[in-house]
């Protein structure tokens, strides 16, 4: 008994002290694109609940890419924009990743909207989808994430793998 007295008081004492540091690691949001099967060149925009693991996507130009998504066409920018999501926790700090990667001779940058806010992604390239990382702030309790094409003509991009999580530590 005096074994788990003195573990409850050390953590109550690791709390007291290190309590304040301590970060809010919460994931919000993780969709893999897994209902992305096929490879056509049907827009799913209008039915992007079918493909989505959590409905209230919203988009343009948005294609089945197997186990992806393909943003855009050679003369239409695309985007993509998660339903609304509670970020106001953390002083509405938050942190986003996704991989990417652009159509062969695209644009090597594309667009990240907090909301109204832009977030410029660079370094996309044509062969492997990298992950990128956006710290953001801003978040309510009905904030829209929005993954866009850098323009229109050749502003083509994947996506996979976005994963939103209230924290500011890219590394959690």
């Amino acid at each position: 008994m005096k074994k788990i007295k003195t573990i409850f008081g050390a953590l109550i004492v690791g709390f007291i002290f290190f309590g304040s540091s301590i970060q809010l690691n919460a994931q919000v949001l993780f969709e893999d694109f897994a209902g992305m099967t096929d490879s056509t060149t049907t827009d799913v925009s209008a039915s992007l609940d079918t493909y989505m693991g959590d409905p209230g996507w919203t988009g343009s130009k948005v294609y089945q890419s197997t186990g992806k998504a393909k943003i855009g066409t050679s003369s239409a920018k695309g985007y993509i924009t998660t339903p609304a999501l509670n970020l106001a926790g953390n002083g509405g700090n938050f942190t986003i990743r996704f991989k990417a990667r652009r159509w062969p001779n695209d644009q090597t940058q594309m667009k990240v909207f907090v909301n109204t806010t832009e977030y410029l992604v660079t370094g996309l390239n044509s062969t492997d989808m990298n992950e990128f990382t956006v710290i953001a702030s801003g978040g309510t309790n009905a904030t829209t994430v929005k993954f866009e094409g850098f323009q229109a003509a050749n502003g083509r991009f994947f996506i996979d793998d976005v994963e939103i999580v209230q924290s500011t530590d890219p590394v959690l």
